[in-house]
């Protein structure tokens, strides 16, 4: 298995590879940002450990400090060493490729029968995953550890459980998804047991305990664990109020007036036409292998199977919500349903089971379970359908999966009965025609699997290629000027807090108004971050503009992109004569404050 582990990695690696360096840039504006502060560390420019953090002037994380992926930063430093572009392509393929890997190494381990297949699924199930593949963030890197914790909840190794749970803490040092991977793995595990098997459960919540605490800078105070009596729960605080945020639509009030944070689409549902292209894919495979699975009746679905389509179920709901969630549903989805087929496909005859063995699971059926599985199946179809015609957020409507929950509630009461028929010797023989049904929905789903992968590989591949719009070197040579042309420790003043990773990317010589969420202004300072607002959207007089900018904020310089979003802003700076232009590209400008 180890070589083909390391064949399924150099395959993943050398797609990604391909498919990375189709761009000149990375895709993502984060993966600015990531590699920087790896090299930052690598250097000791700035410290891993404690002190602040003075290129974001106007947020509390300035000062409450705390790092949320400190591992995967550490992890990145040896890809600094190739460049800071190359390394953070190479850093994203490598991961990529890892993830792949483990995935294809846990279907080997459960032996699942064809799991390259399964690992292609995964790798093509949708656009917007191999998009999010190649953002450059750790999310890919901690998806495989949820899929190794998965694993290792339903084998029930706690002391494992407990060391991957703290590395996991260390990679993202934000406990939601293990919180929601715990209870899942300890009620799926409990109904299975009829026990409480409390174990793994309280080895998860150790791990989160020790690496919240053991975690640099949890307690915001030279990052040391004896600085308890200086330990604040701010940014942690900040982080919910950004969602919930995100959750209104991203509108605050300050000071009686209604004001968008305009947070990061991610945090939006998808939208628009091609949103059934998203899921359609990995659900069909969820709806075919259940079909598959009705076939059998006496075992129950495999601890893996049951953790991963609970979790696929939860992170879908979620993925509904927010687009973010796309790369978490569909692995756990795929690996379920990778394990329901192999539990079902092994006791075909034409596979090789035991043919007495197959008589003695299964049972004659009557006509109501006819009728159940008909019903059902007329259900998917309509299911399938609309999602085929539907292409809103819309869908996120619970009444819109009536038919789906109605083809669900039809297998349940057909397996009822078939368990009812267990006792009855009479009624057992081989079903043909069960079975017939079954493999020509598997040949159909496996068609259809094959279409959906060729479409969401061309539609993905322009995702990701398509930079153009999103390249932060857009701004390097602006910011080239600014180095040679101001002081260390200068404030640039920037309309967008979105671009402040690749501005910090190529010149952490100055420093800038926010950075990361633009929640952490908010809470520094409402009234700036109201004035800043007012400003970025032309609201104010020319001379309002230059005493906010030069007095209440202190920054030498306006960096101002030629987005339209920020028209109204360069306008208002060009009819100003306290701002000199002092550097133009097509992309942006810079201003001399006067």
């Amino acid at each position: 298995m180890i070589l083909a582990a390391l064949a399924v990695f150099c395959l993943s690696a050398s797609f990604h590879l391909w498919l990375e360096f189709q761009m000149e840039t990375p895709l993502s504006s984060d993966g600015y940002y990531h590699i920087k502060i790896a090299q930052l560390y690598g250097t000791g420019e700035c410290s891993i450990v404690g002190g602040d953090f003075p290129w974001a002037r106007f947020s509390n994380y300035n000062h409450f400090r705390h790092d949320w992926q400190l591992l995967y930063h550490l992890l990145l430093i040896p890809f600094t060493w190739f460049g800071l572009t190359v390394g953070a392509k190479l850093s994203t393929v490598f991961f990529a490729a890892l993830l792949l890997t483990t995935f294809y190494v846990l279907l080997k381990i459960h032996r699942v029968p064809w799991a390259w297949f399964f690992t292609v699924v995964v790798a093509l199930a949708s656009p917007s995953l191999i998009w999010r593949l190649h953002l450059a963030r750790p999310t890919t890197l901690y998806m495989a550890v949820l899929l190794i914790l998965a694993h290792l909840l339903a084998t029930r190794r706690s002391w494992a459980v407990l060391a991957t749970t703290l590395a996991a803490m260390l990679l993202y040092n934000v406990p939601h998804s293990l919180v929601a991977v715990a209870g899942v793995g300890f009620g799926v595990t409990t109904v299975i047991e009829r026990r409480l098997v409390w174990k793994p459960f309280v080895a998860m919540l150790a791990g989160i305990a020790l690496g919240i605490i053991l975690h640099p800078g949890f307690w915001h105070w030279e990052g040391s664990f004896f600085g308890g009596q200086h330990a604040t729960f701010e940014l942690w605080r900040q982080i919910q109020g950004s969602v919930s945020t995100s959750a209104l639509g991203n509108w605050l009030t300050i000071g009686g007036e209604r004001v968008n944070m305009r947070l990061g689409r991610e945090l939006l549902p998808l939208s628009g036409a091609g949103i059934r292209n998203e899921f359609i894919l990995p659900l069909a495979l969820i709806l075919g292998s259940f079909l598959l699975y009705g076939l059998r009746r006496r075992k129950p679905l495999a601890p893996l199977a049951q953790v991963s389509l609970v979790l696929a179920g939860v992170y879908f709901y979620l993925f509904l919500g927010s687009m973010r969630f796309m790369e978490y549903w569909v692995p756990f989805a795929v690996l379920g349903c990778g394990i329901a087929l192999r539990d079902t496909l092994a006791e075909l005859p034409i596979l090789g089971g035991d043919p007495e063995a197959v008589r003695a699971r299964f049972h004659q059926p009557g006509p109501l379970d006819y009728v159940l599985e008909v019903g059902a199946g007329l259900c998917l179809l309509i299911q399938l359908a609309s999602l085929l015609v539907r292409s809103s957020a819309g869908i996120a409507d619970w009444t819109f999966w009536a038919p789906a929950i109605l083809a669900a509630a039809c297998l349940l009461l057909r397996a009822l009965l078939t368990q009812l028929a267990e006792g009855l010797p009479q009624a057992r023989g081989l079903d043909t025609f069960r079975i017939g049904l079954g493999i020509f929905v598997f040949l159909v789903v496996l068609g259809g699997l094959g279409a959906g992968m060729a479409s969401n590989a061309r539609t993905g591949f322009a995702m990701v290629t398509n930079t153009s719009d999103h390249s932060g070197h857009r701004y390097q040579a602006a910011m080239e000027w600014l180095v040679e042309n101001s002081e260390a420790g200068d404030l640039v003043f920037h309309s967008d807090w979105d671009d402040f990773a690749p501005m910090f990317f190529f010149n952490h010589k100055n420093h800038y108004l926010v950075g990361f969420d633009p929640y952490f202004f908010y809470m520094y300072d409402p009234e700036r971050y109201l004035l800043w607002k007012k400003i970025c959207k032309g609201k104010l007089q020319p001379t309002e503009v230059h005493q906010a900018i030069s007095l209440s904020f202190g920054a030498r310089f306006v960096f101002a992109t030629h987005e339209t979003n920020w028209r109204d802003f360069v306008l208002q700076l060009g009819r100003s004569s306290y701002f000199e232009i002092a550097f133009r590209d097509e992309f942006c400008t810079v201003y001399r404050v006067h």
